[in-house]
């Protein structure tokens, strides 16, 4: 997410969100930004667009080819913190998710209670205010404009644990060319919501057409 535009950024968020409230029928508030790429300039933007976002406290390195998962999260639940840790496993793949049972099983037994994200954050899970909350003339508030592009997240409540290259999985070794600036010197981010939206709806008729 580091390496695109802010328009690029804004279009992909919120094609997403269409797609899913397409299938599910609501709007999630809430995203996690993929393998935890997030600059200053991203995390602005994402609150610009009232929406919560999640990062993890430990991965438990499944998507890299862990078999040892159960181990690795009983391990880390009797050392990490017992207020709201947020852990990180996926379920793309059966070996990822035969992990699931023993893995939850490892925490509870460490004392811990396992809650749905908008119970352990307070916020609600999904937010229909998010596509009214854009201007009618589709720009957003600036961004401070003393906040660089590319600095590094500061605050240890939102900052992913910084993650190796031995360590991650489904292609994410790929090497990053770079973070993209602002692409406007006034650092606005400034977009037609209208002619997104627009050509959302085309999209989706044209998926359904396909389909």
């Amino acid at each position: 997410m580091t390496t695109v535009t802010n328009e690029q950024l804004v279009a992909e968020i919120m094609f997403t969100a269409h797609i899913i409230k397409g299938v599910i029928g609501v709007t999630p508030r809430m995203l996690r930004p993929p393998y935890g790429d997030i600059d200053e300039r991203v995390r602005a933007l994402i609150h610009l667009m009232k929406m919560d976002i999640i990062v993890w406290a430990f991965d438990s390195g499944d998507s890299a080819g862990s078999m040892d998962v159960v181990n690795a999260m009983t391990a880390e639940a009797n050392i990490l913190p017992k207020t709201g840790p947020i852990t990180l496993e996926h379920d793309l793949t059966s070996a990822e998710a035969s992990q699931g049972p023993g893995a939850i099983d490892g925490v509870l037994a460490a004392g811990y209670k396992i809650v749905r994200m908008d119970e352990c954050l307070g916020n609600p899970a999904y937010d229909e205010t998010i596509w009214s909350s854009f201007p009618a003339d589709g720009i957003l508030a600036p961004l401070n404009a003393n906040t660089p592009a590319t600095k590094s997240a500061t605050n240890s409540a939102t900052k992913p644990t910084p993650l190796s290259s031995t360590t991650l999985g489904h292609g994410v070794n790929s090497p990053k060319k770079g973070t993209a600036s602002p692409s406007k010197s006034s650092a606005t981010i400034s977009f037609d919501i209208q002619y997104l939206l627009t050509n959302l709806a085309v999209i989706s008729v044209l998926l359904a057409v396909a389909l």
